[in-house]
């Protein structure tokens, strides 16, 4: 089973940037989960996770929407 964590900016709130795994573009608004393969750390932007983009793990290559 799949954890998501869902991280949003909210007023007064200050987060941590990071690089979106799919689109490679920094982003506050995001979700994480482990690669299915690998366990890596994989970052989704809310952009990429609405238009179902694809990404690939930069650990072990395995890839998907």
């Amino acid at each position: 089973m799949l954890k998501f964590i869902l991280r949003t900016t909210k007023k007064g709130d200050i987060m941590k940037e990071k690089v979106c795994t799919g689109c490679g573009r920094k982003t506050t608004n995001y979700v994480t989960f482990p690669c299915v393969k690998c366990g890596h750390e994989i970052i989704r932007c809310a952009n990429c996770r609405a238009r179902a983009l694809d990404y690939t793990c930069p650990n072990c290559g395995t890839s998907g929407p």
